[in-house]
């Protein structure tokens, strides 16, 4: 009894204690963010990616392959439209080009005749010229001898001048025929030796693609043909990553239109989120190391590094808190395992940051290159210091219709080739600014044969092209003036372009300078052309989030700095009237750098490309200075907004001028084409910089 009332008074007084001390230690638990038993301090979850998969073509879906909740390959086939109207289509387009194989033997053969027909036309006038010449040199030859024998008796007084006067006559009638005649036969022999060459030539080259109009109309329906089975390609629909199948949006029978989602797959990236407390939230860098426990599984760590943060600290979700009901703030960190794992998007991870290991050095940037195709000098990006340009291959087809300067680059999955943009077209003395466009393959190989863009006559010194909404593109003229001194009508287009066949057409077209100049002086000066139009050159431009951006490369501001503009509304660029309807306004400046002969310079724009990522690309040339060796950069804005941006630089290209900027037709890649002037053009793929 003694004791039980003894146990009862420490209760009593040690009670509250206890009660006391349980409670702080609750309160430190939270307070320093629950660390677990394996020492995982911070909750993150694997990060989870939602794709559509959306078809290219309006259809009806005929077989539906996946159900919602099931688990896909990247490349797996998700569904398929029907088929029917386009094979028609293609039924047709074939017999069409097998009608127009068919006539090409006898377009050939009657070729042949008329070129058959051409020479012997040819060896019968000189025939007939010979045969002149023959009879008017033996006439001469009499009337000589007559002429002396006249002459002879004239001065023994045995007969008339008159005589004499007539056979004069007729020699003057003569002797021109037996002059000229061996320069006209001379001449025919010219003509015949040609007629010849272009006979036999004609016989050695006929093929099956035939020539003249017919050769026209059996490139087009092939042409023709193969969009049709591209489009049919298209109509099998693929999934464009491994994942789980979240949503099916439409069943078999029903009619999906272009753009519109069929199902929803969410796929795991080899990447995991971080719900960083506040306290601990200036304290993770990009670069810092961590440790990784699965909850509810195995007790070894994984392992990774941060590789990015999200800029502001905020209220986190509801499941980043480790009370539900308590509200917390802190800031995401994201960490890339070091190596790839199956994870479930979604799934929850105790994370420990170490932050003593410091991010690498960046790598040096290498000696000037000696070999013809230099090397890349890296400014710490996570790129591979490998990257090399590559020559772009010119076929000798192409090399003989037209010069390839690149200023732009662009990728449309729709052809699986590159749209490539070139300064000048064709040659000065035959096709000179052709409207062409030039398409590459995914290897660096342009086609034989540049495509069409109808509805203009001429595009001259083409800088920039970006896609833009519903399948249109747009290209930039640079607005400036030619080294001799003039600004064309053709210089200053902006045009908008919609695809039609194998080639585009112009559906809308507009010139700028005209209208900034129109402006005046005080319009011009807000716009950072406070000296006038007379050095504008517009190289870049961007399309993002609806709104188009130009990159200036000359002039650059007071300051030095590269300009950027922007156009909320790109529909009232085409309609406007006057600088003010269109919305056209300085939008940013960025002080650039580029290399002239080794010395550094001030860089204008080249290009823009805004990444996925939000992220802005700038490439930057020598703004208004020239030598023998160009060189130049290439840059990024990790959060690009209105005002003055602070670019990091990613790479320097020695002895190269970056011109176009477009994302890779592979994930998680961008391309770059470089202008070489006469010498072969370049290009380099390599990843996105971080």
């Amino acid at each position: 009894m003694k004791f039980g009332w003894r146990f009862r008074e420490m209760i009593t007084k040690s009670g509250p204690l206890v009660t006391l001390v349980a409670t702080l230690g609750i309160a430190g638990w939270l307070h320093f963010d629950g660390a677990g038993p394996r020492g995982g301090n911070v909750l993150g979850f694997a990060q989870g990616v939602d794709s559509n998969v959306a078809s290219l073509e309006i259809g009806r879906i005929a077989v539906l392959a996946v159900e919602q909740g099931q688990v896909v390959t990247a490349g797996q086939i998700i569904a398929t439209l029907d088929t029917g109207p386009i094979d028609a289509e293609i039924a047709i387009v074939e017999a069409e080009k097998t009608r127009l194989e068919a006539l090409i033997p006898s377009e050939q053969a009657e070729s042949m005749q008329k070129l058959e027909e051409a020479v012997e036309s040819l060896e019968r006038d000189i025939a007939e010229a010979q045969e002149e010449f023959a009879q008017a040199r033996s006439q001469a030859k009499a009337l000589e001898t007559e002429r002396s024998r006249a002459k002879k008796l004239v001065q023994d007084k045995l007969a008339v001048s008159e005589e004499l006067a007539k056979l004069d006559v007729e020699y003057a009638a003569v002797k021109p025929v037996v002059d000229e005649k061996p320069r006209r036969i001379q001449l025919l022999k010219k003509q015949l030796e040609a007629a010849r060459s272009r006979r036999d030539k004609a016989a050695k080259t006929f093929d099956s693609k035939g020539i003249g109009p017919l050769a026209g109309d059996l490139l087009v329906a092939t042409a023709e043909l193969e969009q049709l089975r591209r489009r049919r390609t298209d109509l099998v629909l693929r999934a464009p990553v491994s994942g789980q199948v979240t949503w099916v949006w439409r069943r078999p029978g029903d009619v999906i239109g272009v753009g519109e989602p069929l199902v929803t797959l969410v796929s795991a990236q080899n990447r995991v989120v971080a719900c960083v407390p506040e306290r601990q939230a200036l304290r993770v860098g990009q670069g810092d190391r961590a440790k990784l426990w699965v909850q509810g599984g195995p007790s070894a760590p994984l392992t990774g590094t941060v590789v990015g943060l999200s800029p502001i600290v905020t209220e986190v979700t509801t499941r980043c808190r480790r009370v539900p009901t308590i509200p917390q703030w802190g800031r995401e960190a994201t960490i890339e395992l070091d190596s790839p794992i199956q994870l479930v998007p979604g799934q929850a991870f105790d994370i420990e940051f170490d932050h003593s290991t410091a991010p690498p050095k960046p790598p040096e940037p290498p000696k000037p290159p000696t070999l013809p195709v230099p090397a890349v000098a890296l400014a710490g990006s996570g790129v591979s210091a490998d990257a090399k340009p590559a020559p772009i291959k010119v076929p000798e087809k192409l090399k003989a219709t037209s010069r390839v300067e690149p200023s732009a680059v662009l990728y449309r999955p729709d052809l699986s080739r590159y749209l490539v943009v070139s300064d000048d077209t064709g040659f000065e003395d035959k096709d000179e600014h052709s409207p062409w466009l030039f398409t590459m393959d995914e290897r660096g190989a342009l086609d034989p044969e540049p495509i069409l863009v109808s509805g203009v006559k001429e595009l001259n010194d083409l800088e920039s092209i970006t896609a833009g909404e519903g399948g249109s593109i747009y290209v930039l003229s640079s607005q400036g003036y030619s080294k001799k001194g003039k600004r064309k009508k053709s210089r200053t287009a902006l045009l908008k372009l919609a695809p039609e066949g194998r080639g585009f057409r112009t559906e809308a077209e507009m010139h700028l300078v005209s209208l900034i100049e129109a402006a005046g002086a005080a319009e011009m000066a807000k716009l950072g052309l406070s000296g006038g139009t007379r050095d504008l050159e517009i190289e870049g431009m961007a399309y993002h989030q609806g709104s188009l951006y130009f990159g200036v490369k000359a002039p650059l501001d007071d300051q030095g700095n590269a300009m950027i503009w922007k156009v909320a509304d790109p529909k009232a660029l085409f309609s406007a009237t006057s600088l003010g309807a269109t919305g056209l306004s300085l939008w940013a400046r960025a002080r650039l750098e580029a290399e002239v002969d080794g010395r550094p310079v001030p860089g204008g724009i080249s290009e823009l490309l805004f990444l996925p990522d939000g992220s802005l690309l700038i490439t930057s040339t020598s703004s208004k200075e020239r030598g023998s060796v160009e060189s130049g950069k290439l840059w990024r804005v990790p959060l690009p907004a209105a005002g003055s941006l602070s670019p990091e630089l990613v790479k320097s290209f020695p002895a190269l001028k970056p011109e176009g900027l477009c994302l890779s037709s592979t994930p998680g890649k961008l391309v770059v084409v470089f202008d070489t002037g006469p010498s072969t053009p370049m290009w380099l793929e390599m990843p996105w910089p971080r």
